[in-house]
């Protein structure tokens, strides 16, 4: 098991992400949906809806933890989208880059 690259406070590890999360989360939403395979529009979407938002981004940090064997639960994650859903976007967001190959990014091309 492994813990998290980074902190859920550490935007200025990667403040551009830490930007784009804070003025357009529902774009980082879309990308981390897309990067765990799933669809990028209807995680944005469904990130702009309140009570159905804080579910869709906790589940996606649920597969996202599965994926990379990072400890937690889906109560925790729920928590984490409902009181700070800008950090936690940003936190999977920097997680997906920092595993990414070197010279790609989550960005699509």
């Amino acid at each position: 098991m492994t813990d998290w690259s980074s902190g859920v406070c550490g935007c200025f590890e990667n403040v551009g992400i830490c930007i784009k999360a804070y003025f357009c989360p529902c774009i980082v939403a879309g990308q981390i949906g897309e990067a765990l395979g799933e669809g990028c529009c209807y995680h944005g979407f469904c990130s702009l809806m309140g009570p159905i938002g804080i579910y869709c981004g906790a589940t996606n940090r649920g597969k996202l933890r599965e994926k990379y064997q990072i400890p937690g639960s889906f109560g925790n994650d729920c928590i984490m989208h409902w009181c700070c859903p800008v950090c936690a976007y940003a936190q999977e967001a920097r997680e997906i880059e920092s595993r990414m190959p070197a010279g790609s990014s989550m960005a699509r091309s």
